[in-house]
């Protein structure tokens, strides 16, 4: 969706970059540290190679979370989108693309931690992401977007 419409971008999964497996396991929520540091490292090398714009894809449930992530990207304009799914259906969604152990852990913290988004209501504006197709949603949030960028 993004290729037909901008140039310089690029799409992050910040879980996938702070994925891995150590003992002692890395310390903090979700590997928080890990994925700063990495986001930090990765970025400068996004810019050299012409990025303008970056989606980061991950939940981030509070402010706090937000200025850790905003620190490793100096200088930017950031928009924040929460995509809202009833329940029921992200514990579908878990169960079909979470294997073992990874699956009881996101199912077991799931619903705290959509609370504590739907508490902090950091985003900027939300889109809605059941019973429709990909692209829809794709569609609905570049459009969002768009009309929230600086002039």
């Amino acid at each position: 969706m993004l290729r037909g419409n901008a140039t310089g971008y690029a799409v992050i999964d910040l879980d996938a970059i702070a994925k891995c497996e150590t003992d002692p396991p890395v310390p903090g929520r979700f590997e928080s540290a890990l994925l700063l540091a990495n986001l930090a490292a990765i970025w400068p090398n996004y810019q050299r190679y012409g990025v303008r714009f970056v989606v980061l894809a991950r939940a981030v449930v509070n402010k706090s979370e937000l200025g850790d992530l905003r620190a490793c990207i100096p200088r930017s304009h950031w928009t924040v989108c929460r995509l809202d799914s009833p329940a029921p259906l992200v514990e579908q969604r878990l169960r079909m693309r979470e294997p073992g152990m990874a699956q009881e852990f996101l199912l077991r913290v799931s619903p705290a931690l959509a609370a504590e988004m739907a508490a902090e209501a950091i985003e900027d504006f939300r889109v809605t992401n059941a019973d429709r197709p990909l692209t829809g949603v794709a569609s609905d949030v570049l459009h969002e977007w768009s009309q929230r960028l600086p002039k």
